[in-house]
């Protein structure tokens, strides 16, 4: 029977990025589950009060583990020191527990995997949750393996976790040949951590008034290319609003993209998670396009499907493998060749023209959501561990 859980990542907060929303939801559903759970941080610049409003969670139990490294004057040694203190920690505070090691942050992935860095902790179960494929983020946009540099690292690592959940199939099968089949990882989808809509979603469109919806990074390699030049395909009616981070390096494209689409593009700042609902909520239909990288065509799962499905709405998705795993072409979502601006802007007038179809597939959509919620991925993490040790 597992009584105690550490989480733990390389991540301070607050912190702008989707991992670390997921990072915490997930913490905190596994604190509903399990006796005792810590989540593990490098700094943390906020009380519980303002983590719980600005990610829209409850946190319950949880432990939020700070070890404040910011402090520390070490240099390149401060990650050796930072592992170091949480296996201090977790013998100091998990004595006498059954406890399970899930490492979250691909750079504590590394180290966590070489056993011989914590012998003090020998006897607990180690899980890798899998994001990506390398210690560093992405291998590439290339489908092969180069069995040198960084991936001797990343496969030894790799084979000395006792169990490794990787979030898309992609990555799953990914790991499994880098590994030479020696690792099989369990297939665990991300999920949504907003409120469900309490209702079957009901579809009408305004065809004077159409507001397609985006709620994520906003950067070329999430494809929005397509998005920005498909609009310009479609009826001035319609209107795309962006909602979400800018890094100063794709500030210059957006704006060329903003210059173009005048008034018919709305660049929205981030807004908390607690306030996603109501943005969803105003928009009419959603998009998820995909960039064409190995991340986002493979191993993303994307917060934004699993947000899109629990408040109801009609779902534009780029066709790659990784959306395809989650959601059914015409079933629960309407897909369109990614790459293909002409495509995008078709699909979408398809959906507007028939709303019942929009209306079917949003129903679908939502129906399917109750599996995505962070408290049922937290569920058959635990029951997949536990069946294997079984």
């Amino acid at each position: 029977m597992i009584d105690a859980l550490a989480y733990i990542t390389g991540l301070t907060y607050p912190h702008v990025a989707a991992n670390a929303l997921q990072t915490l939801h997930m913490a905190a559903a596994f604190a509903g589950q399990v006796g005792q759970v810590g989540l593990f941080v490098r700094d943390l610049h906020m009380n519980r009060a303002e983590m719980a409003a600005h990610y829209g969670v409850d946190l319950g139990a949880l432990r939020v583990e700070a070890l404040q490294t910011s402090r520390w004057r070490l240099g390149r040694s401060r990650d050796h020191w930072y592992h170091a203190l949480i296996g201090v920690r977790l013998l100091a505070g998990y004595r006498g527990r059954q406890l399970i090691i899930i490492v979250r942050h691909p750079r504590q992935f590394i180290a966590w995997g070489n056993r011989a860095n914590y012998p003090h902790v020998r006897g607990w179960m180690r899980v890798y949750e899998a994001h990506d494929l390398s210690a560093d983020g992405q291998l590439g946009d290339s489908a092969g393996y180069d069995p040198n540099a960084s991936y001797v690292q990343t496969r030894a690592a790799l084979t000395a976790y006792d169990h490794v959940i990787a979030v898309t199939r992609g990555l799953a099968d990914d790991i499994t040949a880098l590994t030479d089949g020696r690792v099989q990882p369990e297939v665990v989808p991300l999920s949504s951590g907003l409120p469900r809509l309490d209702h079957a979603p009901t579809i009408i469109f305004d065809p004077e008034r159409v507001l397609i919806g985006y709620v994520g990074t906003i950067d070329p390699a999430h494809g929005l290319d397509d998005a920005f030049a498909g609009l310009l395909r479609l009826p001035a009616s319609f209107r795309l609003r962006i909602v979400g981070r800018v890094k100063d390096a794709d500030r210059a494209w957006l704006d060329s993209w903003a210059t173009v689409l005048g008034s018919r593009l709305e660049i929205c700042a981030p807004v908390g998670y607690g306030d996603v609902a109501n943005v969803i909520d105003a928009c009419d239909l959603v998009i998820a396009p995909a960039g064409a990288t190995l991340h986002s065509e493979r191993y993303r799962s994307p917060l934004k499907l699993f947000d899109y499905m629990a408040r109801g709405k009609p779902i534009i998705a780029a066709r790659v493998p990784a959306h395809e795993e989650l959601l059914r072409a015409d079933q629960d979502v309407l897909f369109y060749t990614a790459g293909d601006p002409l495509d995008w802007a078709a699909q979408i007038r398809a959906l507007v023209e028939q709303p019942a179809r929009a209306e079917s597939i949003a129903r679908q959509a939502w129906a399917r959501s109750i599996d995505h919620t962070y408290d049922a991925r937290a569920a058959r993490i635990l029951t997949l561990i536990a069946a294997r040790e079984g």
